[in-house]
């Protein structure tokens, strides 16, 4: 089956933000592989993965979401020290609510303009194409905000071959949705060969 028509056929309208994530990771894993999320925060698709016989293992800049049940460690997604292709699937959100806005945003993430923080992205996917396993997916979940999902798929397209994109309905609101109840999810794959 086409990496599309995968895609295609996860049910993912209508019901449960984790019910969703849970659909994704079974779909795009097997059991007993390690899911990774580059900016893991409180862990929901670590602790999704969990729940589907997944090892987890993620890492967020912020020591708060530091957390060993559920995998997550303190450090910079875009310098791990992780060895080449280490894990199966790579799953996270990036969402415009994390790109600086203000002075006080700016300056808690150590950066001064929109372009540090998409540098920093890049950083972040770059990392996470080395990690990760060739052949082996990566899932963005992202807000409806269309700057932001173009400049994101800008970055990704540059590292993983882009598979599908849906817009995602929910009878939830959704917290990082800028339309409450909608999200975008996004997957891309890593070339089987350098080729």
């Amino acid at each position: 089956m086409k990496d599309s028509e995968q895609f295609n056929n996860v049910r993912m309208t209508s019901y449960d933000y984790k019910d969703m994530i849970g659909n994704l990771i079974e779909r795009f894993s097997k059991e007993g592989d390690v899911v990774y999320d580059p900016m893991a925060g409180i862990g929901v698709h670590l602790y999704v993965g969990q729940r589907k016989s997944r090892k987890a293992v993620g890492v967020d800049i912020d020591e708060q979401y530091e957390n060993e049940e559920l995998g997550i460690q303190h450090g910079d997604s875009s310098d791990t020290n992780f060895p080449d292709e280490a894990f199966d699937l790579a799953i996270t959100s990036f969402n415009p609510y994390g790109e600086p806005t203000s002075d006080s945003e700016r300056a808690a993430a150590n950066l001064n303009t929109l372009q540090e923080y998409m540098a920093m992205i890049d950083g972040v996917v770059s990392e996470t194409h080395r990690v990760l396993v060739r052949g082996s997916y990566f899932i963005n979940i992202s807000s409806t905000d269309r700057q932001h999902i173009n400049r994101c798929h800008h970055i990704f397209k540059r590292h993983f071959d882009f598979k599908g994109m849906k817009t995602i309905e929910s009878e939830q609101d959704l917290v990082m949705a800028k339309e409450p109840k909608k999200v975008v999810v996004m997957l891309y794959r890593k070339p089987k060969s350098d080729d």
